[in-house]
């Protein structure tokens, strides 16, 4: 059951934080590891995996937001469930190996340091600068 006001059970109905804590009955951050509420996450995020591979053939999948930061027992279940989805269909061996999805380098500063960076692009454009001209560098 998702709580989207306008899809129910879309994606984000059904792994937000909120629906996640919802189903659990508690806040999200109070959700342990072994709770069963995580393995219709893990199926649902599997899925979005599963139609990243198959339409962009992605080296890598970078998973943030508030529900990955800090559930890294999740990403182990979200790989299991897109292979077990994808179920052989296509021939890529990386995709069953941990460094194929994975929590954003940055955590959850990777949202708004991204957004310094393109803003510091758009500035730079805008004033005929080098893009890489900007005062910001990521660590």
């Amino acid at each position: 059951m998702g709580i989207c006001p306008f899809h129910g059970s879309c994606l984000e109905g059904l792994a937000a934080g909120p629906a996640i804590g919802a189903r659990a009955g508690c806040k999200g951050e109070d959700i342990p590891a072994d709770h069963p509420v995580w393995e219709p996450v893990a199926h649902v995020l599997g899925q979005l995996c599963h139609t990243l591979v198959l339409t962009g053939v992605p080296r890598r999948i970078v998973m943030g937001g508030g529900v990955m930061v800090g559930n890294d027992h999740l990403f182990p279940r979200v790989r299991d469930a897109m292979v077990q989805s994808l179920a052989g269909y296509i021939a890529l061996p990386e995709i069953a190996e941990p460094a194929f999805i994975v929590p954003p380098a940055l955590g959850g500063n990777a949202g708004p340091l991204g957004a310094i960076v393109l803003g510091e692009q758009a500035l730079a454009e805008r004033m005929g600068t080098a893009a890489s001209a900007g005062a910001f560098t990521t660590p």
